[in-house]
């Protein structure tokens, strides 16, 4: 990357964290947001309170969809693979 593309973040989970710090700290780097939870209302409460454009509650299709950079895993521990 040359520093003037935007990277494309896609951040896993809508829990408290990622709401407060999160993506308030992705958004100084000016990148292009998507958020997935698997609680549909949550992730897309999240992505409307955010001003984030898309949201998903399946990985695999966000993955697929949009040719992310970066996946900020921020679900909690006991939901991460082993």
């Amino acid at each position: 990357m040359t520093g003037k593309e935007t990277l494309r973040v896609g951040i896993v989970g809508c829990g408290e964290v990622v709401q407060r710090w999160h993506i308030s700290g992705w958004k100084r780097r000016h990148v292009r947001l998507c958020v997935c939870d698997r609680d549909e209302k949550l992730a897309k409460q999240v992505a409307e309170a955010s001003k984030i454009d898309r949201y998903y509650t399946d990985f695999g299709e966000m993955l697929r969809k949009e040719k992310l950079d970066i996946v900020d895993i921020a679900t909690p521990p006991q939901m991460h693979c082993a």
